[in-house]
């Protein structure tokens, strides 16, 4: 029997003809709009805006809480953040997250990728993690930019608010998916919480849509998060 390592590298070099047609080129500009969903219940929307400014790109996105969840949750959350892409990979420069309302917040991050380092607001410094070290705001154009060998045998560290989370690859496969934009052929990556293997994080990505990320599910053993694209514009 193969292992489960050697399985997802034979499944990789059977999709790699869909993945390569991935470009590190995004557009000029790009707008997502995607449904929020907790189980069964609808919480709100995502948008999210990429505008491109010489060599990086500015990303603003705004999550609304909609009835409801907007009395649980509070305001909405805003998310900004300025990167390059090199090698196939995203290089973000800095990352800011702001939660309106009574339980509000701010937190601001800094990269240093020639000092290796990551800034937290308040001075706390951390060293960049070995891997792929993204933050939250640009997760969606990674999958857009990156190759098979952007995600398998290596580490995803995600920055978002005032921490890091890490993810292992778990498996890479062709998936039909329906969709608010149709019937999409995708393919499906999945990560694992590295140290918390019941938490998952999954993308679907349509390389026939672009590479755009059409459906995007967090597990938790508490909640499944899951946000579904339904209008593009730009591409």
């Amino acid at each position: 029997m193969p292992t489960l390592r050697a399985s997802i590298l034979l499944i990789c070099l059977a999709l790699t003809p869909l993945l390569s047609a991935r470009s590190e080129v995004l557009p000029e500009e790009l707008t997502l709009q995607y449904r929020v969903s907790l189980g069964s219940a609808e919480l709100g929307s995502l948008s999210t805006r990429l505008r491109r400014a010489g060599d990086v790109y500015q990303v603003d996105s705004r999550t609304r809480a909609e009835g409801l969840a907007s009395i649980l949750l509070g305001g909405d959350v805003k998310e900004s953040c300025v990167f390059s892409v090199k090698a196939h990979e995203i290089q973000t420069q800095n990352y800011e997250v702001t939660r309106e309302g009574r339980r509000g917040y701010r937190h601001t991050v800094k990269f240093d990728w020639h000092a290796g380092t990551i800034q937290f607001k308040g001075g706390d410094t951390r060293p960049l993690p070995n891997g792929y070290t993204l933050d939250n705001c640009s997760v969606p154009f990674a999958f857009m930019v990156g190759k098979p060998d952007t995600f398998i045998n290596r580490m995803m560290h995600i920055v978002g608010g005032n921490r890091i989370r890490h993810f292992t690859n778990l498996s890479i496969t062709e998936e039909r998916l329906a969709t608010p934009l149709g019937v999409l052929d995708s393919i499906r990556i999945e990560q694992q919480r590295h140290g918390r293997p019941e938490r998952t994080f999954t993308v679907w990505v349509a390389p026939t849509r672009g590479n755009l990320p059409v459906k995007i599910v967090e597990k938790r053993p508490s909640r499944v998060t899951t946000m579904l694209l339904t209008s593009v514009s730009g591409l």
